[in-house]
């Protein structure tokens, strides 16, 4: 399951923990700097992928996608540090993306669609044996 969160440039530009683990893993992956509310034309942009690993071993992978004026993404907690869910785990330079990623054999409800306003810290989107959170 894929969630896909466009942050435009005048929303706020952090990405909380979804869920509480360990980070297992944060990986840099450059590319271009295409506009990130066009999935196809950023489909190769720079981007951070961050993978934390829940108490019951699931894998929920973020990635944190540049647009066209974000040129920089910064990720606070280094591999195999513990964060709590709704944690403020990195930051987004203007306008970006975040893509939120579980196997779908975890997942019990989307609790989203699209065109959905979320809301940093307070909207769930996925129904697991916990919740995940934007």
């Amino acid at each position: 399951v894929n969630i896909y969160t466009f942050i435009g440039v005048t929303d706020v530009h952090v990405q909380r923990a979804p869920v509480s683990g360990i980070v297992k893993e944060i990986r840099e992956i450059e590319g271009t700097y295409k506009p990130a509310y066009d999935l196809s034309a950023s489909a190769n942009n720079y981007r951070k992928q961050v993978v934390i690993t829940t108490e019951e071993g699931y894998d929920v992978i973020l990635v944190l996608k540049s647009g066209i004026l974000a040129r920089r993404i910064s990720v606070y907690p280094k591999m195999g540090d513990h964060v709590n869910q709704g944690d403020i785990i990195s930051r987004i330079h203007l306008g970006s993306g975040c893509h939120t990623i579980i196997k779908k054999e975890h997942v019990k409800d989307i609790l989203v669609k699209e065109g959905d306003i979320m809301y940093g810290g307070l909207t769930s989107v996925l129904g697991l044996s916990m919740y995940v959170m934007v």
